[in-house]
């Protein structure tokens, strides 16, 4: 535990000195910043940041609850305390977010995030008090029990945190709830792997902290900013204050350029593209967006979507609303409604979001940790109606695109690149359906037999296709370009509720009162991601494409890979082989294929037409491999 003292020069201002009680060693902090706040999956902490020559430091309050849980706590506290006093049992609980009359407005359209009715007896808080007397006395002190408990489990997470900066690697600025008053800096991993995980980043690879609200919060995240980035390594990626927009546009060509030739792959590109667009892993309310890829009876065949196919695939260059002919026109009317009408707030087509803390990150991953204790906490402490969990791939395209659906989500990563989203590996009692149905791991498409790795391999192989590449820039300048604001987002059916957009509403010049309750819907009702493109995207270039292959060439050349040692025609052989051994993972076939693909320009420029035949044999078999492994 570290402790800290004031001393004052009177020469000087106060400064800070930490001592580290085991080693003895003091350093003297060279700036600190109060009220900030610890961004973090599980939730929000308040903190001290504290910045020293070599050590970044946050100092946390003592009572250790994330303000989510302090939050709900309070809330079910007063809840029952108010049913007491009225002498009426606890017949219904409701959890509706805070809104305003817009955001109402909005909601009554006949979308948005769901508020939900309870019985008392669904309740956690009920059983904790059923067994005792019926009294008001006796469930006061079952629900004082309950606060402690929280509280005690609480103090147990650690009061300071420390991070060296020697191991940042990029530094950028955040929005945080639409206002620009956030940091997030990530850290060079030191053990495990970055993808494949329960999370694709942890508290221990990333730190993102919000400086508060206010022109205030802007000015001490830029200063704070400065003073890490001067502190960091030289080969560490810096969004400097001052430099921003220059870092952003350098930033975009060049992973745009290294998407258009082939050096990152789809899910790479679309991944990056959400980490400029300040989407972060840390805040699920703004959580990294990926498209459905796959479309129309995809979900539901018995037999493997055919992935060269058109068919097989979701008309990217619309957004998820306007898929479905039938409920496009109930959108448009409402907007049209919307514009007679000459509401307070623009009009707009879409009540619910595409990406949502709760309606969707919440909604697809609560089998892991720590979204399903999120996801408790929205509902007053237990999982939701079982009729409304995520429960079913099919079924949940359906919802998506029905004719009747309102809901217009999009995916996360995880659909991607981990299967454990869609296992009850911790066992919960998700309850059952109206069906009698018990919920437990997610239903899958048929053809995935069951197998969550095989649905994620397919999925994946489908974001990777050269179909997907070439609809993928009509999805991104949806979400991320020229199509998401403006005449061109309504011309594409794609305008949203307004609270989404950043710059709808000048958070700094309102009043602390109503600031809280627009950033209280903003973090219900999501928000979009920062534009990043004002023209229409380019397209990739064809993997058969001359100029594609002589980049890669000369990248191979200026690498120093041709005319060193290639590994043999053997030891390619033997990767063949392993690539569908039963505990290869989704990622195998394509790493394989990469490393083959290398091996043959390698081969080629070294004009060895015999191993190069052999290595094209070998792209063959493992192309067939894949075709056999995926139709078991």
């Amino acid at each position: 535990m570290l402790s800290f003292l004031f001393h004052c020069d009177p020469l000087s201002h106060p400064s800070l000195v930490i001592y580290n009680g085991e080693s003895g060693i003091s350093q003297v902090v060279e700036h600190f910043y109060q009220g900030c706040l610890h961004v973090q999956q599980a939730g929000s902490r308040k903190a001290t940041l504290l910045i020293t020559s070599s050590h970044l430091i946050l100092e946390y309050e003592e009572a250790g609850l994330f303000e989510e849980e302090a939050g709900h706590l309070q809330e079910t506290r007063k809840r029952h305390l108010e049913e007491d006093d009225r002498g009426t049992p606890t017949s219904t609980v409701s959890f509706t977010p805070k809104t305003d009359a817009s955001a109402t407005s909005a909601v009554a359209a006949g979308d948005g995030e769901h508020g939900t009715v309870h019985t008392e007896k669904s309740n956690p808080l009920y059983h904790a008090v059923e067994k005792h007397d019926d009294t008001q006395d006796d469930k006061a002190a079952q629900f004082e029990k309950i606060e402690r408990h929280s509280t005690s489990s609480a103090q147990m997470r650690p009061k300071t945190m420390r991070w060296n900066i020697s191991e940042l690697s990029h530094i950028y600025l955040r929005r945080y709830r639409l206002r620009d008053s956030a940091l997030e800096m990530l850290l060079i991993p030191t053990a495990g792997e970055l993808f494949g995980s329960v999370g694709l980043y942890s508290s221990l690879t990333s730190i993102f902290i919000d400086f508060g609200p206010g022109y205030e919060g802007n000015l001490k995240r830029d200063d704070a900013a400065n003073a890490i980035m001067r502190r960091a390594p030289v080969q560490t990626v810096k969004q400097w204050p001052e430099r921003s927009g220059q870092f952003l546009h350098e930033q975009l060509r060049q992973v745009t350029r290294s998407w258009i030739t082939r050096r990152l792959s789809n899910f790479e590109y679309i991944l990056s593209l959400n980490i400029l667009a300040g989407r972060s892993f840390n805040d699920i309310s703004q959580y990294p967006v990926f498209p459905w890829v796959l479309g129309g009876s995809s979900y539901s065949q018995e037999e493997l979507p055919d992935l060269e196919d058109p068919a097989s695939y979701r008309d990217l260059s619309k957004p998820m609303g306007a898929i479905n002919p039938t409920r496009l026109k109930e959108f448009k009317d409402r907007f049209e409604s919307f514009q007679d009408a000459g509401v307070e707030f623009p009009p707009f087509m879409y009540g619910s979001h595409y990406s949502t803390a709760a309606g969707v990150v919440c909604y697809f991953l609560l089998r892991l940790h720590p979204f399903s204790q999120l996801h408790r906490q929205l509902q007053s402490g237990h999982f939701d109606v079982a009729d409304r969990l995520f429960a079913s791939v099919p079924r949940t395209w359906e919802m998506n695109t029905g004719p009747s659906a309102a809901e217009v989500k999009e995916l996360t990563p995880e659909w991607y690149c981990n299967p454990a989203f869609l296992k009850n590996t911790n066992k919960y009692k998700l309850g059952c359906t109206q069906d009698g149905e018990e919920v437990g791991d997610v239903t899958l498409p048929p053809w995935a037999k069951g197998s969550p790795e095989k649905f994620i391999e397919v999925m994946r192989l489908a974001l990777e296709s050269d179909i997907c590449s070439e609809g993928l820039p009509d999805w991104i300048d949806l979400i991320f370009g020229r199509k998401q604001q403006g005449p061109e987002a309504i011309e594409a059916d794609n305008v949203f509720f307004y609270l989404t957009y950043y710059g709808s509403v000048d958070l700094q010049a309102v009043d602390e009162e109503v600031r809280t309750s627009l950033e209280d819907q903003i973090l219900h009702f999501g928000s979009c991601p920062m534009q990043l493109f004002w023209r229409p995207h380019v397209k990739r270039l064809p993997s058969s494409s001359l100029r594609t292959r002589a980049f890669e060439n000369y990248v191979m050349k200026e690498s120093h890979v041709i005319g060193q040692t290639i590994m043999s025609v053997e030891a390619l052989q033997s990767m063949t082989n392993a690539a569908f051994t039963p505990t290869s993972s989704p990622d195998t076939f394509l790493k394989a294929l990469s490393t083959l693909r290398s091996a043959l320009y390698a081969h080629e420029r070294n004009n060895d037409a015999h191993a190069a035949t052999q290595c094209r044999s070998l792209i063959v078999s493992l192309v067939q491999k894949r075709a056999s492994h995926l139709q078991q």
